[in-house]
C-alpha cells in the first residue's frame, strides 16, 4: 500500500491511497486537540456507514499513550518514502 497524494484542508484530510492496482480515495475528519475532552474516544468508530461513505473520524492520541519500544525502523521507512515524494516532486517541477 503506497501513499499517492496527501491534501489538509478546512480540518480534513483527503489522501489517495494505491494498494496494487486499486485507487483508493479517503476523506478523514481532524479533531483539534482543544476538543479532545468534548469527544468520548469510545464514541468514535469506523462503522460500515462511514466506510461506505469514504468518511472516517481520525481519533485523537493521548501522549501518555505513545509506545517508546515504537519501531524506529518502520519511521524511517515513511521518512525515506517521503522525503523521496517530495524531491521527485521537486524535480518534476523544476524541468
Amino acid at each position: 500500500m503506497d501513499f499517492m497524494y496527501i491534501k489538509y484542508k478546512n480540518k480534513k484530510r483527503h489522501s489517495i491511497i494505491k494498494n496494487g492496482d486499486n485507487i483508493l480515495n479517503t476523506d478523514s475528519t481532524i479533531i483539534p486537540l482543544k476538543q479532545k475532552e468534548l469527544k468520548n474516544p469510545s464514541s468514535i468508530s469506523n462503522s460500515s456507514s462511514n466506510i461506505k461513505n469514504n468518511t472516517t473520524v481520525i481519533p485523537v492520541i493521548e501522549l501518555n499513550q505513545y509506545n517508546s519500544s515504537h519501531d524506529n525502523d518502520k519511521n524511517d521507512e515513511i521518512t525515506i518514502f517521503f522525503l523521496n515524494a517530495i524531491h521527485k516532486n521537486y524535480l518534476r517541477n523544476k524541468k
